[in-house]
């Protein structure tokens, strides 16, 4: 018996047995012979893969097999490697070959940010076109509410507790800040560190400033945003990184490092420092803080941005792009 949802909904999921989640080879393989079933059952005219490996690979080879069009977006894991945290796939050679011929032989290539793909030239030095779509957000959902830029200033970060999120550098940022001004941090994301970050709160002395809350539905986010006055966002490395999407549309002010969307609109909409530079953030938020006119100036800004670059102009844009390729195509 369909379901509502079922009937509605114009796609279909197709999942993978949860018992080989260690095998990533077996799963890639099990992935293209389900696609390749449904594509000799229900031919697909265009394959779209989400991120360089494995989806995006796969992308390419059905297209190839089938004679039909393929993209793939690029999220960011498949360029970078940052030994030190074990994060990347480039850092895995075995898997360089496989990423190279995804990024040479997709008929269009799409990038999330113009940081982005000055980071992808460092590792692949041929030339090639590409498409900057950034993934937008409901404007219906997170939307901006009135600011009173008083104290204690309320500080909040979104994301999950992991080591390329870089919040052992959020933390000392904070405290800086907190030395200087009544101020208290909201930190919002899953554990995956088991209680490291908790532990340097305490060392640092700012625990009682700081709320650690687990994974919130991104229905309820809104409600944190609309406390919020500055989003703060440490990463060592992100392709476009939503939350900042979802912030400024907040009317959140973003101060962070130097990566994905906070490099893209530095100095104009968002605050940024090198990745390391902890003592600098600090400086340059409080900054903000203690200029009501540049703080309102940045917040209205981001909200103007936020709605033109919401989740209706990616859709036009991927539309815009899948109508180009299957034009093309006949």
């Amino acid at each position: 018996v369909k379901t509502d949802a079922q009937q509605v909904l114009p796609f279909r999921v197709i999942d993978l047995p949860s018992d080989h989640q260690k095998n990533v080879w077996f799963r890639v393989v099990l992935l293209f012979l389900k696609f390749l079933r449904h594509q000799i059952r229900n031919p697909h005219q265009l394959f779209h893969g989400l991120g360089g490996f494995p989806a995006g690979f796969l992308a390419v080879i059905l297209s190839k097999i089938f004679r039909k069009k393929s993209v793939v977006t690029l999220l960011g894991g498949e360029y970078i490697a940052i030994p030190d945290i074990q994060y990347g796939l480039w850092q895995y050679k075995r898997l360089r070959p496989f990423l190279r011929f995804t990024l040479q032989k997709t008929d269009e290539l799409v990038i999330l940010t113009d940081t982005a793909a000055q980071q992808i030239k460092e590792n692949f030095p041929f030339e090639r076109a590409y498409h900057k779509i950034s993934f937008g957000i409901d404007t219906q959902l997170f939307t901006p509410n009135p600011k009173d830029l008083t104290e204690p200033f309320k500080f909040l970060h979104v994301a999950s507790l992991n080591r390329v999120k870089n919040q052992s550098l959020l933390l000392p940022v904070f405290q800086q800040i907190s030395e200087v001004v009544p101020a208290h941090l909201t930190v919002i994301g899953e554990d995956n560190l088991n209680g490291q970050l908790q532990q340097l709160a305490n060392t640092l002395g700012i625990a009682h400033k700081v709320t650690f809350i687990n994974r919130v539905s991104h229905y309820k986010l809104p409600v944190y945003y609309a406390q919020a006055a500055i989003l703060l966002h440490t990463s060592f490395s992100e392709s476009q990184a939503t939350v900042v999407n979802e912030a400024l549309a907040c009317g959140v002010v973003v101060c962070g490092t130097r990566v994905g969307l906070i490099a893209d609109l530095e100095g104009d909409i968002t605050t940024e420092v090198a990745v390391d530079d902890a003592t600098r953030l600090a400086k340059k938020t409080l900054e903000i803080l203690h200029n009501p006119q540049k703080y309102n100036d940045l917040r209205e800004k981001g909200i103007t941005w936020s709605k033109k670059n919401d989740l209706l102009a990616q859709s036009r844009k991927y539309e815009d792009l899948y109508q180009t390729l299957l034009t093309t195509s006949n």
